[in-house]
């Protein structure tokens, strides 16, 4: 059981924050999850880091982690590793995102509720008892994002360490690649952690060399693999610690009936759709709000949602299963899902029970190929999410045990310019020009 302790702290600003934090005689040490790009540029640029990656505390400290209101989600979890991210839904031909992986397990129980401040006007919880017993039940935040975070962008999640010296990984169950350590230090010895200055510094060295990636993935004439006689396009790019969410190049010249292959640059998983008017982003199928969710129409016309509307619908899922409801989503089923929510009230822009859920088209989790790989203008083809070979089972697998893609084929023998976009990021938009 996550314990709660009441903790004053103060609310921060500003790109960088500082490692120390004085609030009524308790220490706050500060990590951000994620940092906002210089300039403040909304994509495509992701930093999947924690910063400092190491952070140092003593026991009776508080470590706060702010989400610095940039492009892209993240989380802060203890604990072992999700066996899985995705899970079938009862609505046919979709795959939803396991509520306990999106969501802290705290948050399913109001008596256990703690860590996160700024949550849809709710008022800030109290800082969860990070102990041996959390981390076995895997203390974790709930998910930080651009539109979870809304009003606040800035939202925390608190932990007071009550922890005997040593290390304690933490992790992003989002990106494998973004993890940290928390070092308990005994009382004996001094704590050092990096300054506001330093961590301005790191920012800006990531994002560096995250430009020079960029360009070297942009550039056309590198683009062609000699030694498979085919053009390459990078579905996103990684350095490991900042995402491009982009496709490189951006346009890509081709000959008729040459072969390209989109391979998978991100363990953030994007993906390929053919014609570009298939949309990413929320709000399909029934929508969420800070007050309501309403009710959507039921895609009976056999299009895929992609090209229909928003391809990453929100959804309220009922987060009491019992009674043979396993995970059912409220837009699809009002009738049956109001009888379990009554009487009626809101709470984290859902009916009381209920948490809100992302719902995936089968089009977002599964490729949908056109016959051969050949692309002509009309040609529905999309890859289904992507991401590359060496993305971890718990992220790359998907309900049936197949794998999301690693490398995406298509072949054009008809000249034009076929557009083409991701459904996962509503900004990433390519070309191919073939000659």
């Amino acid at each position: 059981m996550v314990r709660r302790i009441v903790v004053a702290v103060l609310l921060l600003s500003g790109t960088a924050v500082p490692s120390t934090v004085q609030a009524d005689e308790v220490v706050v040490r500060e990590v951000l999850a994620g940092a906002r790009a210089p300039g403040g540029a909304t994509g495509p640029f992701v930093h999947t880091a924690f910063y400092p990656d190491t952070v140092e505390a003593k026991r009776g400290d508080v470590v706060r982690w702010t989400f610095p209101g940039s492009y892209g989600w993240h989380t802060v979890s203890f604990g072992s590793l999700p066996e899985r991210v995705f899970r079938d839904d009862e609505y046919p031909g979709h795959v939803a995102f396991d509520e306990p992986w999106l969501f802290g397990h705290e948050l399913g129980d109001e008596s256990k509720a703690c860590g996160r401040g700024s949550y849809w006007n709710e008022p800030d919880q109290p800082a969860c008892v990070l102990d041996e017993e959390a981390i076995g039940g895997q203390l974790s935040s709930s998910l930080f994002d651009r539109f979870f975070s809304i009003p606040d962008p800035d939202s925390t999640f608190s932990a007071v360490v009550d922890l005997e010296p040593g290390s304690y990984p933490f992790f992003c169950k989002i990106h494998p690649d973004m993890v940290g350590e928390l070092k308990v230090v005994p009382d004996s010895e001094e704590v050092s952690n990096p300054t506001p200055e330093e961590i301005d510094a790191a920012i800006l060295a990531d994002q560096a060399e995250a430009e020079r990636l960029r360009a070297r993935l942009n550039d056309v004439d590198s683009a062609w693999d000699p030694a498979a006689e085919e053009w390459v396009v990078q579905v996103g790019g990684s350095t490991g610690r900042v995402d491009i969410h982009e496709f490189m190049p951006v346009s890509l010249p081709v000959d008729a009936g040459e072969h390209v292959r989109f391979e998978g640059g991100t363990h953030d998983p994007s993906s390929v759709a053919f014609p570009a008017d298939a949309q990413g982003g929320f709000y399909a199928l029934g929508s969420c709000d800070a007050q309501v969710c309403a009710p959507g129409p039921v895609n009976t016309s056999g299009v895929p949602w992609g090209m229909t509307g928003w391809a990453f619908p929100w959804a309220c899922d009922v987060d009491d299963r019992s009674g043979g409801l396993p995970g059912v989503p409220f837009s699809y089923v009002p009738a049956r899902v109001a009888e379990r929510t009554q009487p009626a009230g809101v709470r984290r822009g859902c009916p009381v029970g209920a948490l809100p859920e992302m719902l995936l088209s089968a089009y977002m989790g599964r490729p949908n190929r056109s016959p051969g790989d050949v692309v002509v203008p009309g040609a529905v083809h999309m890859s289904g999410w992507m991401s590359p070979e060496d993305t971890p089972d718990w992220f790359a697998k998907l309900p049936d045990g197949s794998r999301v893609l690693h490398r995406f084929d298509a072949e054009f023998p008809v000249a034009g310019t076929y557009a083409f976009a991701c459904l996962n990021h509503e900004f990433m938009r390519g070309t191919i020009v073939v000659g």
